[in-house]
């Protein structure tokens, strides 16, 4: 087996911008290739990222959620910056950053409440940890990498390449990890 070439994605703002706004990559969020069996409709919208470090769990605003129809797949207790914790839906969604020519699939995130944010996703610690963020705040330039060069995972096995066909991007085939049922996150049992 060949070894796994990380994919990157870059970005350049005006430094005052990235500062203010923080790293935003546009992003594409689609349904998961099973809910998509299901229904025989795969919808995608295009949104932006933010790549939050301070956020444990991915995550994807309430409105994104609504007009994905996205069904939950569970539930969960999640605190954010401003109060504590709440119950909320967790989601199985896949995405692409645009024009990366690559989807992660069957991803879980958080429904949260992004009102008046120039993003509908964060992309948190949660996919972060096998990924390389390079911040260059004087340049405005920064790039995700995944997974990272420096420690390469078996995390690759979610990323799918999209074929290309006469120059356009074709819907991807359906891989393994597709035709798993959707299941909630696994939870780990305390030892007694």
């Amino acid at each position: 087996m060949s070894p796994f070439t990380p994919r990157k994605c870059t970005a350049r703002r005006h430094p005052q911008i990235l500062l203010k706004d923080g790293p935003v990559l546009p992003v594409r969020v689609s349904i998961s290739q099973a809910s998509a069996q299901i229904r025989g409709e795969k919808p995608e919208v295009q949104t932006g990222a933010l790549i939050d470090t301070g956020a444990t769990t991915s995550c994807i605003s309430v409105s994104l959620a609504a007009e994905l129809s996205l069904i939950s797949v569970s539930r969960g207790k999640f605190c954010g910056a401003h109060g504590d914790a709440e119950l909320r839906n967790i989601y199985v969604v896949d995405f692409s950053f645009e024009g990366s020519g690559f989807w992660i699939r069957n991803c879980p995130v958080a429904e949260v409440d992004l009102q008046g944010a120039k993003f509908g996703m964060l992309v948190g610690r949660d996919l972060l940890r096998n990924a390389h963020l390079t911040y260059d705040g004087p340049t405005g330039e920064f790039t995700l990498e995944i997974p990272s060069p420096s420690h390469p995972s078996r995390e690759h096995e979610k990323l799918e390449e999209e074929p290309q066909v006469e120059g356009k991007t074709a819907q991807s085939p359906r891989n393994r990890a597709e035709r798993r049922r959707m299941e909630p996150p696994a939870r780990k049992k305390k030892k007694s």
